[in-house]
């Protein structure tokens, strides 16, 4: 049994936040047995996002536009790109790309 100390879970993932904001962790994914939580992957890594700009500002490379052009990229590929290349399938899936497999949908924001 793994014995925790209150408070020492909200550290962690406060810790786990700032290194998926620096890019060290670069991929955010779920295991098989997680009881069909798939679907929240793509929201925590959003809420993520938000979180460490809402702390840390833009990141330095987006200071100069005044944009999140680079946060977003880098979070996108957490759970596009980045694991499909270590899976191994990324000339099939991963990117928008011609002869690549892909659901996309597009839409004008109200």
């Amino acid at each position: 049994a793994v014995y925790r100390q209150p408070g020492e879970n909200q550290k962690q993932l406060a810790i786990e936040d700032f290194l998926h904001d620096i890019g060290a962790i670069s991929i955010i994914s779920t295991s098989s047995q997680s009881g069909g939580h798939v679907g929240r992957i793509v929201s925590r890594t959003w809420q993520i996002a938000d979180k460490m700009k809402a702390i840390t500002g833009y990141l330095s490379e987006d200071t100069e536009n005044a944009n999140d052009n680079n946060r977003v990229r880098r979070y996108i590929a957490k759970y596009t790109i980045n694991p499909a290349l270590v899976h191994g399938c990324a000339h099939v899936i991963g990117s928008i790309e011609q002869h690549k497999m892909a659901d996309l949908v597009l839409w004008q924001p109200m």
